[in-house]
């Protein structure tokens, strides 16, 4: 039971000073989703207007849109390539909002609380939820923002897809069953995410908060542009799925790997944790 109060407690604080203590990240995160559904919003109209649809997009198209990326980019092919700038913009913020909090608290007030409670496993437990809790968090931001919008503009709620929009838009997106379309495009995001987020965590109280974040960074600036699976980034976008994509990655292989990072990392950075000199940190 003291155990239990132990975590609960370690808990409560990183939910007060690690999620709650990123309002710039949430600002930022709602006006970037806002101006991408009011591009997508002025993008409906002129299907409506020119007849290409006779429905304007609904609530869970504006989130595809955010999260579908863009095509890989092709060397030598002739194509010019376009980074997705909102997409880009999104995951860096949530790759920032997790960079540096538990190397902060590790060496502040976190030292304390160990010594405190004799024991580093509630600390530990509480890092590795508030990670994972943080990233839902940045989701939760970004559907705020998305519903936001919709209640302001009258954006059908509709918990579906918009066909005749996705028809002139990327139609291979219509030929896969709901299912299919809610775990790659809902579900694998969030994992990866969760997945890049475990092993920042991990490098940030290894090493430095600022490697962790150029290690965020870089993956999902190279995600942007080659689609190995690999590269964490490509699980956040759904066009780069073989669901959708015949060259595409296989979104079973994204998942498994996203678990399997997040294990390794969660055991890592315990192990690390486990080891470090209480003093010496404080001093550092």
């Amino acid at each position: 039971m003291g155990l239990m109060k132990k975590k609960a407690a370690m808990l409560k604080n990183d939910l007060a000073y690690g999620i709650a203590g990123q309002a710039g990240i949430y600002v930022l995160l709602i006006i970037v989703t806002m101006v991408s559904c009011k591009g997508f919003y002025g993008y409906g109209q002129q299907l409506v207007k020119y007849n290409y649809s006779r429905e304007m997009p609904g609530v869970f198209d504006y989130y595809l849109n955010i999260f579908q990326g863009q095509l890989p980019f092709k060397p030598f092919s002739g194509m010019i390539y376009f980074m997705p700038v909102y997409w880009m913009t999104i995951s860096i913020a949530i790759v920032y909002s997790v960079s540096s909090y538990a190397k902060d608290d590790f060496q502040k007030s976190g030292i304390m609380r160990i010594v405190y409670s004799g024991g580093r496993g509630a600390w530990i437990f509480g890092k590795e939820i508030w990670v994972l809790l943080q990233i839902a968090a940045d989701y939760l931001m970004i559907w705020f923002a998305i519903l936001f919008f919709a209640f302001l503009k009258g954006v059908p709620f509709r918990p579906k897809l918009s066909e005749e929009v996705w028809l002139n838009t990327y139609p291979d997106i219509l030929y896969r069953d709901q299912e299919t379309i809610i775990v790659v495009t809902i579900i694998l995001p969030i994992m990866g995410y969760m997945a890049v987020a475990a092993l920042e965590m991990l490098i940030s109280i290894a090493l430095r908060p600022v490697v962790a974040m150029a290690l965020g960074c870089a993956i999902m600036v190279i995600s942007s542009y080659f689609d190995k699976v690999w590269l964490l980034g490509n699980h956040a976008m759904w066009m780069r799925f073989s669901a959708f994509s015949s060259k595409g990655i296989d979104w079973l292989s994204a998942l498994m790997l996203d678990i399997a990072i997040l294990i390794l990392s969660f055991s890592a950075f315990a192990a690390i944790v486990a080891r470090k000199d209480l003093l010496q940190e404080r001093e550092s």
